[in-house]
């Protein structure tokens, strides 16, 4: 078996990928939160192309109106907040520009926003904004871990919203989803 080295921009390519890849699993959970909080007769008016964000407005918006008790309603907003965080990283890796960081011998990389990038009026900063590849597999640990927590909360809003009370079989344990959902920050 050959040994597998990636050079420096392939990791980076790979990492890329990997973030662009959670961050999709993610989208489709923040969506199939907002589908629960529709219920299935308005779920089909919905656009299925809203951005990440627009999503997770949405889903705040409609989940301040939900009929949850404060406790409830504050750990579902913190999803939104930590959905919001990993998607602007996400974004961030996904449509900057990357330059290897030939200064020293590391595994990072430089990362300026595009509009810093193509500004020929700007001096190039004096300080180079490094992102290590450890950074970048944080970013990929948090678009999953909200992509986990959007999935604990499609699965508490279900449990809980009186729209969904045909779809659960009984004996019901309404808390279950809400424990795991509260678990998955600690």
């Amino acid at each position: 078996m050959r040994n597998f080295t990636m050079e420096l921009d392939d990791q980076l390519s790979w990492l890329i990928g990997r973030v662009v890849r959670v961050g999709a699993l993610a989208e489709m959970e923040a969506r199939r939160v907002q589908l629960a909080l529709l219920g299935d007769s308005l779920a089909a008016f919905m656009p299925h192309t809203m951005h990440m964000n627009a999503t997770l407005g949405s889903i705040e918006a409609m989940v301040k109106h939900a009929d949850l008790d404060p406790d409830r309603l504050s750990l579902a907003l913190r999803v939104v907040v930590d959905s919001r965080t990993a998607n602007s990283e996400r974004n961030r890796c996904v449509h900057d520009i990357w330059y290897p960081n030939s200064d020293v011998e590391a595994d990072s990389w430089i990362r300026l926003r595009w509009q810093k990038a193509f500004d020929l009026n700007d001096e190039p900063p004096a300080v180079k904004p490094l992102v290590s590849r450890a950074e970048l597999g944080r970013t990929v640990e948090d678009l999953d871990s909200a992509g986990y927590k959007l999935n604990c909360l499609m699965r508490c809003l279900v449990a809980t919203l009186p729209s969904w009370a045909a779809a659960r079989p009984e004996p019901f344990d309404y808390a279950a989803p809400w424990t795991e959902l509260a678990l998955a920050f600690d």
